[in-house]
C-alpha cells in the first residue's frame, strides 16, 4: 500500500488520504466550515490516520473500538 503525507506531516495510507480529501471536501464544501475550522478536524482526524497506520490500521475501516480508545 502506498503511503502519502498527512496535513499534520505523518504519513498515511493512500485510503486514509481519500478519507481525509472527502472529509475534507464535506466541511468545506457541504457544510460551509471556515478554513480554520477545516483545518482543525482535518488537524484531529490525520492525528487519529497516523495513530491507526501505527496500530498497522491501514484502511479506515479496520479502526475498531479498541483501537479507537486506544487513541
Amino acid at each position: 500500500m502506498t503511503a502519502t503525507r498527512s496535513a499534520d506531516g505523518g504519513d498515511v495510507s493512500e485510503s486514509w488520504a481519500q478519507v481525509l480529501a472527502d472529509f475534507e471536501h464535506h466541511l468545506a464544501a457541504e457544510r460551509d466550515l471556515s478554513k480554520h475550522s477545516v483545518r482543525a478536524y482535518l488537524t484531529d482526524l490525520a492525528a487519529l490516520a497516523d495513530h491507526a497506520n501505527r496500530m498497522g490500521l491501514s484502511d479506515p475501516a479496520d479502526l475498531t473500538i479498541r483501537s479507537l480508545r486506544s487513541y
